[in-house]
This record gives C-alpha cells, structure tokens and sequence, in this order.
C-alpha cells in the first residue's frame, strides 16, 4: 500500500525541520535533479539528525564548484551544503516477498538505478565533505504527517540511508525510523550507526555488513 500523501509533501516538512531557521537551503527543479539526482541540498546543524546518523555536522561543500558543476551550463549554489538528500515516498507492507525476512509490518522504496548511479558519481566528488543519501518517512498516512509536523518530529520519524550504501539493490527495507534497514536484491542487513540500542525488537538476518 502507498503512501497516502504525496512525496513532496513528506520532502517540504522534512526540509523545513532540518533548516531550523537557516536560508541555507536549495531545491532543484526537474532538469537539474535529473542531472545531480538530488531532490534538495542544504547546510544544517540539526542536533536530532547528527545524532542519528552517528556523526558530528559535516564541513559541506560548494555545490557551485568545477568540480561537482562540470556537465551542468548554470550557477548552482555557492553557499556550502552537508546534506544533500533523495526523497521517497514509501510503500507499506504488511506481508512478507521474496527475499524478505525481516519483520513485519515495514516500509520500502524501489532504487532508480539511473538515478542510483548519478548520486554515486555525485558522491565520489563530494566525498566526506557532506552526507550523501536518501531519506524515506517511517510512517504512511496523512494524519501521522501533520502530527510530525506540528510536533516537529519529521526528521527523527524518517530512515536514512547512504547513497553508497545501496550500490547493486533494487529496494530499501525497513521497521522504523533511523539508520537500519535490508538493502534488496540479495538480502543484506546494513546498520549506518553503533547505536545498538537502538534495534529495539528488529529481527537480525545473519549477515551484518557495518560501514
């Protein structure tokens, strides 16, 4: 079952939440998402999202270089970015497929290998300058939207996912909100954090691959 709100939806509070304030903060339209597979580049020290991807704030990076700009004929921005995100709208599933053997009920998104293979090549130039990933909501249906949106809980209610991460899978699977999930195609557990405690009752496959 898919979500019942729409992507951008999800995209504009997720944003909003990660900003707290800053201006820093960029949205390409259709032909250059295309290009840089990003659907939004900003610079964010949000505490909740630092904290669940298990690292300090990263440095960012000058979208607008030669270096990340070389294919692409206009300005991009010249302010620095350390998070620069793919959304997903997930869908919800209550049953277990193939190659799935994890719990149930969970979330999933279908990977886009052209889209895959452009962030790759985006996150080879930017290296450890920014994160580099996607982010999907723990949640599927409208009332649960506003209720994150005005309890500004969007960001610690999404998964996050390295965009190096899913290299060769075609879904993305997961309980609950956070780092942890099955990368599919071959089944393949990633945990992003060391924050163990935060598996809570997730069933572990016997395959664990850490970063």
């Amino acid at each position: 079952m898919n979500a019942e709100f729409e992507e951008k939806e999800y995209e504009i509070a997720l944003y909003l939440q990660l900003a707290d304030g800053s201006p820093y903060i960029w949205s390409p339209g259709q032909v250059l998402e295309k290009q840089l597979g990003l659907d939004g580049a900003q610079f964010t020290s949000n505490a909740t999202l630092w904290k669940i991807l298990g690292q300090n704030p990263l440095p960012g990076i000058n979208l607008n270089s030669p270096r990340i700009r070389r294919n692409i004929r206009r300005r991009l921005p010249s302010f620095r970015c350390n998070l620069l995100l793919q959304v997903k709208r997930p869908v919800y599933l209550v049953r277990h497929v193939r190659g799935y053997s994890g719990t149930v009920p969970y979330y999933r998104f279908e990977i886009n290998q052209d889209q895959q293979s452009t962030l790759q090549t985006l996150a080879n130039k930017v290296g450890k300058h920014a994160y580099i990933g996607y982010a999907c909501p723990a949640f599927s249906t409208t009332a649960e939207l506003y209720r994150a949106t005005v309890s500004s809980s969007i960001v610690s209610s999404s998964n996050f996912i390295k965009v190096n991460r899913l290299s060769g899978h075609r879904f993305w699977a997961y309980v609950r909100s956070g780092t942890l999930g099955y990368a599919l195609s071959d089944p393949e557990y990633i945990q992003e954090t060391p924050f163990l405690e935060s598996l809570g009752s997730m069933t572990l496959p016997p395959k664990t691959v850490t970063p």
